[in-house]
């Protein structure tokens, strides 16, 4: 979230061409989306790298995905109780 506020901050701060016309708010907006967007994409690239956690949770759920989901409920319904 901080990078997102930094890529609009200094949008912000960029002033404009004098050939070209000011971006709007909704350009500044969906570009700062987009760099925010492939940082995280990379980030979950790096996570799905071979023996990474992810892709060991990855590969066990396509090769279980009924027991997976009966842990998941049995878990969820454990953390409930505990907060009633």
């Amino acid at each position: 979230m901080g990078e997102l506020l930094d890529a609009l901050n200094e949008l912000d701060r960029r002033a404009p061409a004098p050939d070209r016309p000011a971006d709007s708010f909704a350009d500044l907006a969906a570009q700062a989306f987009r760099s925010a967007s492939q940082t995280v994409n990379e980030a979950i690239e790096g996570l799905q790298e071979p023996n990474m956690p992810l892709d060991m949770l990855t590969r066990w759920t396509r090769r279980a995905p009924l027991s997976a989901l009966a842990i998941a409920l049995l878990v969820g319904m454990r953390v409930a109780r505990r907060r009633r």
